[in-house]
């Protein structure tokens, strides 16, 4: 069984680092430098509107916060289920900005399904873009935060409480 889950090997990367192919900047880095460049220029684009880059560092700050918050550390699964969008970016640059694991989680995904794999990975957080009365996920979510301890699911990530302009359609 190999012990890497990457084809790169140990030798591979430091010489990929020692050639300045690799550097040592995170992803937020990268975010964070590009907003400082040119702020007001397009980081995503969704079916709601455009998040400029410095919205964009706003907003992974506040879910990055909120996240911390609930306990959320280096190392921390973290469920996400969310469409496609820029709410899903944001989340994804917020949880790597804490070293938390992202566990993404797919939107077809029935209640007993995603507290099957929150048993697995030990998960205690999920951000989620809602939650499906129809198929019972919140009474699931809420046995397994009764038999789990804290179970936090951030619920309503909307593009207002995360500092980036509401619903700019372009028409």
């Amino acid at each position: 069984m190999r012990r890497y889950l990457t084809t790169v090997t140990p030798s591979m990367a430091r010489g990929y680092h020692a050639s300045g192919e690799w550097q040592d900047d995170t992803l937020l880095d990268l975010v964070v430098r590009h907003a400082e460049v040119r702020p007001n220029a397009p980081a995503l684009v969704d079916e709601r509107g455009t998040v400029t880059r410095a919205e964009m560092v706003v907003a992974v700050e506040t879910v990055a916060g909120m996240l911390a918050d609930r306990g959320v550390v280096a190392g921390t699964p973290v469920l996400i289920q969310l469409p496609n969008s820029s709410i899903f970016g944001v989340a994804n640059v917020a949880i790597s900005a804490l070293g938390a694991v992202i566990v993404p989680l797919n939107l077809s995904m029935r209640a007993a399904e995603v507290v099957a794999v929150a048993e697995r990975v030990g998960a205690r957080t999920m951000i989620a873009a809602g939650l499906d009365a129809r198929r019972g996920r919140e009474a699931h979510l809420r046995r397994y935060r009764h038999r789990h301890g804290r179970f936090a699911v951030a619920r309503r990530c909307h593009r207002s409480t995360l500092g980036m302009e509401p619903d700019r359609r372009r028409r």
